[in-house]
Parts: C-alpha cells; sequence; structure tokens
C-alpha cells in the first residue's frame, strides 16, 4: 500500500488547506501540491503501481493516468486535486473521501477533461458505511466537483419532424413492398442496392437457421449464384432475421461469404460466430473488400439483441443504415431493415429557445418525447455547423418520432433538449451481461450493479456541479444510488455550512437506481440538473421528514421500473414525500408511470422513524409550500398525482387525508390554501393531473391532450378551484398515428392520430372532470373538442363510473371556448350512459351536475346542467341532444342520508318525487350516506321509502340548501312508530320536545326555521322540511353558507318490516305540475374566443419566470438563531 504520512506543523498546513483556510482560486494552483507523477511525492520512492490501495495524507495533484487501483483513500488531513489541462482520468474500485478532493472550483471552473471510472463486481468487499463500488465522502469530507459552466437542457424553438418516404428516407424496407415478405423466416435478409440510383436491385431472405434442414440445404445452394450476380460496386446489405443457428452446414456459405465481403476465405469473418439469438449486419461493396463493415450484439445475455451499421456516401449526401432486431419473447417484433437517409435530413439543425454555444461538437443530447409514448425520446449528437447561431446546433439523428416544438394556445408543448455530456466524468464499470452474483438476473438480464455516490452525516463541504454521471445507482440492494445524501440533517445551517451544498447543472444518465436522492436531509438545493433514463423513482425524497428541499430547473425523462422498493413499481420522475419541498421551473418528461407524485406519510418512515422531524398527520395538514410552473408530459399514467399514502414498508397506501390547516399540528386550526401555479401538463395519457386535498387552487395553468385534463378529489369538507387556465382536447400535435389490430379481419388499421388509451378507441376524451367537489370554476378558455366517431369529446365531463356522491354547489363561470358547440360539432360539456362506451349508472353517475351561474357555459344564466333523466328534469326543462344532459332553470341540492347501523347496511333507500309517483330513484352503492339530487325551492317534494326494512336510526342532510330554497321530505316510518327527532342546523334540538307537531304538508311548506314536522300516521309518512337560514353569496363555495341542515330520525318502536308506503301514499300526496314543456335545446352556441386571453393559461415555462419562491407560498427557510 503506498501512503503518505505527515506530522508536527506540515499536518496543520494540511489541514488549514483542507478546511478552506487557505484559499486558491483555482485549486490545481496551490504550491502545498506535490504532483502524482513525482516518485518522491510517495514514501516509497514509487507512484502507485496497478491494483494498489493507495492512501493520500497530503496534497496530491493528479497531473497523470494512473494505473487501475483497487482504492484510493484521501483521509483526514490529505487533498487529491486534478490538474485541469489534457485528459487525467483514474480507474479505481472505490474512491473514499476523509479529507479532501477537488476538481474545479466554484471561481476556477475544471477546464480538462477526467473519467473517473468505479470498478468492481458484488460482493468483493463491504466497507462499512459505504459498502463496494462506490465514490465516498466520509465525517469530515470535502468533494468539490466544478464541471465547465453549460446550459443543462432547453426548449424547442422550431418543430423537427419525423423521417418518412419522401421527406428525409429515400427508400426503407419498413415503408417498402417488401416489409413483411418472408418475415417469417430465420435466416439473412440481403439487398442489392445500385449507389449511384439507389435501387433496390434485389431482395433475398436465405432460410439458414437448420431447423428445416431441406429447406436450409436448399437455401445454400442458392447462396454462391446470388453473390456472384452482384456487379462491381454495388452494395450489399446482409441482417440476421430471427436466428441463423451456426451448424456445419453453414461453413460453405461463410466461405461464400468471406470470399465476397474479404476477398479471400480467412476464416475470420464475424458472422462465423453468429449464435441462436444473436443480432448481426454486414456492408459490403462488391469488389472492395476494405470496404466492408460487420456488426454483431451477443443474444445470449438478454431476451433482446439489436444492432446497426452504417456507411455514408457524401458526395451523393446518402447514408445507408442495416439493422437486425431479434425479440425472444415476442417473436412478432423481431424485424430486418434498410434504410437510406438524405444527409440533410440525418443531421437536422435544430432550434432552441437558448443559447447554446457551451455545447461542444461530440457531445451527446436526448430530445424527449413530445407524445405520448415516453419511449419516443431520442438520443443524438452534436456535429459541426458552421452557420449554426447562438440559439442553434446540427445533430447526427434519424429521427424516428416528431418532436414539437411550439406554443399552443399558452400551452407549452416545445420539447426539451437536454445535454448527456460533461468535462467531469463519473462512470461505473459495467459487465456485458448480468452476473449472478448480482442475484436478479431474472428480472434484469443486463448488470444493474453499477457504481454510486455518497455523502454521509456531518461532512464538511460537498458541491456536484457540471458532472456526467452514468451507469451508477444499483438495483441489487438499498441505498446504492448516483448521488445519495445520507441522513446529513440541516445542509442549510449557515453557521455550519456558510457556502451550503448543492447539486447543480449536472447530467444523470441511464442510471440503475434513481438520480438524486435526499434522505434525512433538509434544504438541499437540487437545481438544473438533467436525469435521463434511470430505474426507480428519480429524483427521490426518501422518508417523507425530509424539510425545505430545494427543486428548481430540473429535468428528468425516461424514468423506468424499478424493484428495490414496493412503490418502484410505479415509478415517478420527482417523489416528493414531504410538503415542505420547493418544487419549481421542473419537468417531468416522461415516466412508465408518473411525472409528479406528492405522497406523504402519516409520519416519517424509514430511518427517519422516530426523528422528531413531523408529527403524526403534519405532513397531511401542511400546505405544499410550492409548486409552481412545472411541466408534466408524455408520462404513461398521470403528469401530477397528489394522492394515496407513503407506507411504513415503502409502498403506497389508500387516500392521502390532505386537508392543509394554518397550524399543521391542529386539525382544528383553519383551513389554509394550497396555490399551484402556472402548470402545464400535455400528452400524459390517463390523467394530465390528479388532485386530491383540501383547499387547493390550481390557477394560471395549461392542460392539453390527456384522456383526461385535470380531476379534483375531496378530502373532508375542504373546496378546489380552477381559475386563468387553458384546457385542450386534441392539440395540433397530433403525434404519431395510434396503429391497432381488427380482431374481425385480422388487419393493422392506422388511427390518424397518437390516442391517450390506445387499446380502446371508444374511450371518451375530458377535459375538465367534475368527480365529488364542490370544485369551482373560473375563467377557463377551452377547446379541441369536437366530434369524432370512434369517441367522445367534452370540455366538461364526469367522472367515468363513478361510484361516489358529487356536490350540487360545483359551478363555472366565465368561460370560454375557442370551438362551435352542436349536433356534430362539439361538446362544452357531455355525460353519457350505460350504453356509451366508458360510462355507467352507478350513484355517481346519476347525480352528475354542474352550476352555470353566469351562462357562459349554456348560454343561460342561473341554470343547473342535470341528467336528462325524468326524475331530475321538469317541464322547465331543456334538453340539449349532444351533450346527453338537461339545463334547468332551478336550483339543485342533495338529500344525503347517513345510516350508522352496520346492520342497515343492505337497506336501500327508494326516493320518490310526488309529481311522478311512478317514477323512483334508488342508490345501491356506499348505503351509509347515498345521495339524492333533489329539486329545491318548495314546488317540487319528495317521499322517502325503503326496499326492505326501517333503520332503526338514520340522518338526513341538506346539502346545496339555502334560505328561500328548502326541500320538504317525507320520509315512511312503521305507522305504528314512536319515534324522536333531533337537529344540529339550522337550529339545535336535542328531541322531540324541541319540535312543533303541524296537521298539513301545506302549513309544513310555510315554515322558515327548519323547527316542525307532520306526522301522516295513516300513511305512515313523517313530513319534515330541510331548512337554512343563510343565503348563498358570491363567497359561498362549500355545500352551505355555514352549517347544512341536519335531522337525525329514530325509531324507538314500531313494526320495521313496515317500510314501503307508497301504495298508501300515492295518489293521496301526488302533485299536478302545469308548467309548459320547453323541449329540445339544439340551437349552435359559437365558440367566440379563438385564442386565450394572454394572462389566461401558464403560457411560456421557460425561460423561468423566476427563481426565487413564487408569492403565497408557506415560507419554511431554515433560520439560526
Amino acid at each position: 500500500m503506498n501512503s503518505v504520512n505527515v506530522t508536527g506543523m506540515e499536518w496543520i498546513k494540511v489541514f488549514l488547506i483542507t478546511i478552506g483556510v487557505v484559499h486558491a482560486s483555482c485549486p490545481h494552483e496551490d504550491p502545498a501540491l506535490r504532483p502524482w507523477s513525482n516518485p518522491a511525492s510517495w514514501p516509497s520512492g514509487m507512484t502507485p503501481s496497478f491494483m494498489e490501495e493507495v492512501k493520500v495524507h497530503t496534497a496530491i495533484l493528479l497531473d497523470i493516468t494512473p494505473p487501475t487501483l483497487t482504492s484510493v483513500t484521501i483521509s483526514h488531513g490529505g487533498r487529491l486535486v486534478w490538474k485541469p489541462t489534457g485528459s487525467v482520468n483514474l480507474t479505481v474500485g472505490f474512491l473514499l473521501v476523509q479529507g479532501r478532493m477537488d476538481i474545479g472550483s466554484e471561481d476556477c471552473k475544471y477546464g480538462g477533461r477526467t473519467i473517473i471510472t468505479i470498478t468492481g463486481k458484488r460482493g468483493d468487499y463491504d466497507v462499512i458505511g459505504f459498502g463496494e463500488k462506490f465514490i465516498g465522502v466520509d465525517s469530515g469530507g470535502i468533494l468539490e466537483l466544478h464541471g465547465r459552466e453549460k446550459v443543462s437542457w432547453t426548449k424547442l424553438n422550431r418543430t423537427v419532424p419525423k423521417l418518412t418516404q419522401g421527406h428525409g428516407y429515400v427508400y426503407s424496407h419498413k415503408e417498402s413492398h417488401l416489409w413483411k415478405k418472408d418475415d417469417w423466416m430465420e435466416g439473412l435478409g440481403a439487398y442489392v442496392i445500385d449507389p449511384m440510383t439507389d435501387e433496390v436491385e434485389a431482395f433475398r431472405m436465405f432460410y439458414l437457421s437448420g431447423r428445416n434442414e431441406q429447406m436450409t440445404n436448399y437455401h445454400i445452394r442458392d447462396v454462391r449464384p446470388f453473390l456472384k450476380g452482384i456487379s462491381p460496386g454495388k452494395l450489399l446489405f446482409l441482417s440476421v432475421q430471427h436466428s441463423m443457428v451456426n451448424t456445419s452446414d453453414l461453413s460453405w456459405v461463410f466461405d461464400e461469404l468471406e470470399e465476397f465481403a474479404f476477398g479471400s476465405v480467412s476464416g475470420q469473418g464475424l458472422f462465423r460466430t453468429v449464435q441462436d439469438g444473436d443480432a448481426y449486419v454486414m456492408i459490403a461493396k462488391a469488389g472492395d473488400p476494405s470496404f466492408t463493415i460487420e456488426r454483431k450484439h451477443n443474444g445470449s445475455t438478454s431476451t433482446v439483441s439489436e444492432i446497426s451499421a452504417k456507411c455514408t456516401n457524401w458526395n451523393r449526401r446518402r447514408i445507408y443504415i442495416v439493422e437486425s432486431y431479434i425479440d425472444k419473447t415476442e417473436k412478432w417484433k423481431s424485424h430486418i431493415d434498410l434504410r437510406i437517409l438524405d444527409t440533410d435530413y440525418a443531421y437536422p439543425k435544430l432550434n432552441v429557445i437558448d443559447d447554446v454555444t457551451s455545447w461542444d461538437v461530440g457531445d451527446a443530447v436526448v430530445l424527449t418525447s413530445t407524445d405520448f409514448n415516453w419511449k419516443q425520446a431520442e438520443e443524438a449528437t452534436i456535429v459541426p455547423c458552421l452557420e449554426c447561431s447562438t440559439h442553434q446546433l446540427r445533430v447526427y439523428l434519424e429521427t424516428k418520432y416528431t418532436h414539437w416544438g411550439e406554443m399552443i394556445n399558452n400551452v407549452d408543448c416545445r420539447g426539451e433538449v437536454a445535454l448527456l455530456s460533461r468535462n467531469i466524468v463519473l462512470q461505473g464499470r459495467m459487465a456485458e451481461y448480468c452476473p449472478p452474483e448480482n442475484g436478479n438476473c431474472d428480472a434484469y438480464p443486463y448488470d444493474t450493479f453499477g457504481a454510486h455516490l455518497r455523502i454521509q452525516p456531518n461532512f464538511w463541504s460537498v458541491h456536484i456541479e457540471g458532472v456526467e454521471i452514468k451507469h451508477f445507482g444499483s438495483q441489487t440492494e438499498l441505498r446504492r444510488y448516483p448521488i445519495h445524501f445520507h441522513m446529513s440533517g440541516d445542509v442549510d445551517d449557515h453557521v455550519r455550512y456558510p457556502n451550503p451544498p448543492y447539486v447543480a447543472n449536472n447530467s444523470i444518465h441511464h442510471t440503475f437506481a434513481r438520480c438524486v436522492v435526499v434522505h434525512a436531509t433538509h434544504g438541499l438545493q437540487v437545481k438544473d440538473n438533467v436525469c435521463y433514463d434511470c430505474l426507480g423513482h428519480a429524483f427521490y425524497i426518501e422518508d417523507g421528514g425530509e424539510k425545505r428541499t430545494v427543486l428548481d430547473g430540473n429535468l428528468g425523462a425516461s424514468t423506468r421500473k424499478g424493484s428495490l422498493i414496493p412503490a418502484d413499481v410505479s415509478p415517478s420522475t420527482f417523489w416528493i414525500t414531504n410538503p415542505l419541498t420547493f418544487v419549481r421551473n421542473n419537468v417531468a418528461a416522461g415516466s412508465e408511470n408518473t411525472g409528479f407524485w406528492f405522497v406523504f406519510p402519516d409520519s416519517p418512515v424509514g430511518l427517519s422513524q422516530g426523528l422528531g422531524f413531523m408529527a403524526k398527520g403534519e405532513a397531511s395538514r401542511t400546505a405544499l409550500v410550492e409548486f409552481s410552473n412545472n411541466v408534466a408530459h408524455s408520462n404513461y399514467v398521470l403528469g401530477v398525482n397528489i394522492d394515496q399514502k407513503l407506507l411504513a414498508n415503502f409502498s403506497i397506501g389508500s387516500t392521502n387525508g390532505y386537508e392543509p390547516k394554518e397550524d399543521p399540528l391542529n386539525e382544528m386550526s383553519p383551513d389554509k390554501e394550497v396555490i399551484i401555479d402556472r402548470l402545464t401538463c400535455y400528452k400524459n395519457n390517463m390523467h394530465n393531473a390528479w388532485i386530491r386535498g383540501g383547499q387547493i387552487r390550481v390557477t394560471r395553468s395549461s392542460f392539453s391532450d390527456s384522456a383526461k385534463a385535470l380531476t379534483f378529489a375531496r378530502n373532508g369538507d375542504q373546496v378546489q378551484f380552477l381559475s386563468d387556465s387553458v384546457i385542450i382536447g386534441e392539440s395540433a400535435n397530433i403525434g404519431d398515428d395510434t396503429k391497432l389490430y381488427n380482431i374481425s379481419n385480422k388487419q393493422w388499421f392506422s388511427m390518424p392520430r397518437s390516442m391517450p388509451i390506445p387499446w380502446d378507441i371508444h374511450h371518451p376524451v375530458m377535459g375538465f372532470t367534475v368527480y365529488d367537489g364542490p370544485v369551482h370554476l373560473h375563467n377557463i378558455w377551452f377547446d379541441g373538442f369536437g366530434v369524432n366517431p370512434n369517441y367522445t369529446l367534452s370540455a366538461l365531463g364526469f367522472q367515468l363510473q363513478n361510484k361516489f356522491p358529487s356536490s350540487p354547489v360545483t359551478s363555472v363561470s366565465r368561460l370560454m371556448f375557442g370551438f362551435n358547440d352542436g349536433v356534430r360539432m362539439g361538446n362544452r360539456i357531455y355525460d353519457g350512459n350505460a350504453k356509451k362506451a366508458g360510462y355507467a349508472k352507478y350513484a355517481g353517475d346519476q347525480g352528475a351536475t354542474c352550476r352555470d351561474t353566469d351562462g357562459s357555459l349554456t348560454s343561460l344564466p342561473g341554470t343547473q346542467v342535470v341528467k336528462p333523466d325524468p326524475f331530475y328534469t321538469t317541464g322547465s326543462c331543456l334538453y340539449r341532444s349532444n351533450w346527453n344532459m338537461a339545463i334547468c332553470p332551478h336550483r339543485y341540492g342533495k338529500l344525503m342520508l347517513h345510516v350508522p347501523n352496520v346492520d342497515d347496511k343492505a337497506i336501500l333507500p327508494i326516493l320518490v318525487r310526488d309529481d311522478l309517483s311512478d317514477v323512483s330513484e334508488t342508490i345501491s352503492e356506499y348505503a351509509y350516506n347515498p345521495q339524492f339530487l333533489v329539486v329545491l325551492g318548495g314546488n317540487y317534494s319528495y317521499t322517502l321509502h325503503w326496499n326492505s326494512r326501517v333503520p332503526r336510526k338514520f340522518v338526513l342532510e341538506g346539502l346545496g340548501v339555502e334560505k328561500d330554497y328548502p326541500v320538504q321530505i317525507g320520509v315512511c316510518l312503521p305507522r305504528d312508530a314512536t319515534f324522536d327527532l333531533k337537529s344540529w342546523a339550522p337550529v339545535w334540538r336535542a328531541d322531540l320536545s324541541h319540535w312543533t307537531s303541524v296537521n298539513s304538508t301545506d302549513v309544513l311548506s310555510n315554515e322558515t326555521d327548519g323547527g316542525q314536522y307532520y306526522w301522516d300516521k295513516e300513511v305512515g309518512l313523517l313530513f319534515i322540511q330541510l331548512q337554512s337560514l343563510t343565503r348563498r353569496t358570491e363567497t359561498t363555495v362549500k355545500d352551505c353558507n355555514g352549517l347544512c341542515p341536519v335531522v337525525q330520525i329514530t325509531v324507538i318502536s314500531g313494526d320495521l318490516n313496515d317500510a314501503d308506503c307508497r301504495p298508501r301514499a300515492y295518489p293521496k300526496y301526488l302533485k299536478i305540475m302545469t308548467e309548459q314543456q320547453k323541449g329540445a335545446f339544439d340551437k349552435i352556441l359559437t365558440g367566440k374566443e379563438l385564442t386565450p386571453p394572454k394572462d389566461v393559461g401558464a403560457g411560456a415555462s421557460r425561460p423561468f419566470p423566476s427563481r426565487l419562491p413564487s408569492l403565497g407560498t408557506n415560507c419554511c427557510l431554515k433560520t439560526n438563531k
């Protein structure tokens, strides 16, 4: 082992350098540094040798690339600094920083290029606190990594079209008449191309797998004449299709191929090594052995094997690409391909919104998907471009997908372009296949035992910027992540950390477990990073106790499923487990599940349990500190999800119970509003955003292209709002055609645009989805909800197959539409019935409704939209056929029934409206608290009956009831009943003695304080009137202004089986209504606002509107007293 020992005054000098008392603007200029390359710098008189365990006790300048080492430990008092000139690399098993390590500094960025490669296989050793294959910062350690300043990511300013025949592709086998020809054959596909005309002179499949010996022998005989028939100068492209088993019968074929490709039989051709499942391609020119290119991918270690090769003819501006793709499990995906590209299209010029002159030729970039399919992200390489402006770059990219680059009516659908290359590279060395010692090869046929970077508690200083990190993280065990702050406490304490740590402007990609992990660490700044192609949650806040994390300006894309914790099977690019997290200016650009997921535990879990970070229930009562100017697109399930709970075993529990309070430690304190500002969501398959919680206001936001744009789900009695926003159903960003298979005729066919639910072409597309509520929409612009023959579109819709009751006071105002509404035109609102695909008739479906306060929805102010069934409508209502709903001039409420006794669970209530005695409403779901939509105002009254027996005790509550708009209910009780009455509102009445008995329903209908009842003993009906003493005002947003009327009825005695009074109640209480039938309402509702107002919607998300906390955030910054 090579080590340096220091004592006395020399140690003090090193210590001062280590803690930063000695300030050198450029760390490599420190005169105390000793060159690594100088043998005199080492006590042994020799520089470290191959696989040595190196310890650094003094200040060393790494000025050469040493041989591969077992480990490097920078001890307390030691320092290792990288020389910035040239290329200095380090390959090592682990790198432990107990002292100080510098690659550049904040004011002297590292100018060279260095690659630190961490090696090793699982189980080789175990360093306490770190494990193996790591870069570790121990207690007291300092890590300063400062790469060159580069823009981390930008956005397109012009759409990049995909290549198609005639638009980039001169020839594409997939688009030709030869596609699918002999695609069942196992063997070699051969193309012959004239490079002067790009004409395909021949295409031939040779069956060579040997599985059918007779056919194989037949095709072997055809190889020689086929090759001899190729004229000099013509190009031959070979590609393995499905399989080419290496049998003795093929040796003659190999000889013929070698003679054609290399001019003689040498036995060295790569095709001789092709095994079953290997992908293989070759490009050769007849008469020119120097031209030949071979490529092979070993298929023995994975289920999928793919390889391609290309050559370029710059004189004719052509690129030729041949491809072999083999899928052993889904064989129908296997294919071969030949493509001929125009170089002008293969090297597209990208127009972006930022100055990207900091990006270099040869740098790798990735263009994110702008469609539903997150897998449409495409990697590219920057090539020279003399004519490019500061906001342009040219790349080599065979664009298989369109990447949208335009704003659409205040929706920022511009795709991102992210930089993957940096001049400081941390990488894990990976095996070509999954080593058995990984223990997870069945799940991952490739090596997932990557390196990791871990920062332990009580580190002295850590700053990581301008670094590329790849092949880090591990799926083999927990706590092995690319960047991991572990149990570090308050890192924003400016006394302890005068220059607080940060993770900024890094490119983290192709990782095997997450990107940045914040674990029991508070106040860490994570800014302007790129996280691309990782397994499991990407930006990961671990236990739920972590406070004041700043997530600002980060981009995450291609987040895949992992298996470290149960929740990793539903990965989220931003996994946020504490509401005191600043989340601004971020983009979640593609995940196998969710973009942003706010999921809080009841109290912190894991190693944070019991540390006092958050009290039990505190998180669910704490308002989000900030969620502003964020973008979520191309996520398979949800763009934004605020729901569910994080359980102790790191699985996902039920609904979140999120009800923010002014004092989170006091559940009885006043509600606190959460503001979600400038949220942009588009092309998220199932939901752009699902938000469950209390008083939440989404404002200045934009939603486009999803099965459902936005749904609020309710907790408690808090209310939710959407204001000043844009919702588009189907935008100009049509994406890729959706290809579907018709089982009846066994043919593939295409839909003209990408679809959010591609496996169900009849699935509805909805804008805002009304669920339970109350919710209130104000100043919303809608467009893109036209007519489609396969599925319905509607700007407003209702939760599909909904078993939960909804609020009768959900309202809309100042709605704007950019499309015409009418039959075969479009739908402002729609709700289907059970006969329509995707719809049903559950309790929530039956009571679907919303109020149009100003007529901006219906053109009729003060109306309510309800289902067109007779029970909900009257003769004054208008039926709108294209909505499948009615517009009514009434105020509606909900009669809620609470049945507390478990034994009464099976009893079904039956409600009858007195003017329609032969029509009844029964709600079977949620028998404890079914809700019936009722007309308020006194003109219409109801009777309530039971299907089997009368519940012993039950409560009636009138939602939406207000002064002068009561509802009268006659409740069926046993005719021999004795009963008791109690009310909580509008006036407390403890029992029947505080009520007044009247002698008719007419008298009852004139009462005003809800304290009278009429008991018709002969019929068995107890009549009460649900009243309110207050009117709704413009500021009333809950179901009632104050408490809703609540009455409890208790049957003290009587025959409970005497439960259905309808035969006795009618015709006695039948009402004859004389109102005139209004009929249909099918006039065209013109969309007068073709574009949204400038201040409606999120608008451009970049440049960022602010790098500071947005106004109205719940400030929780760390302060020192």
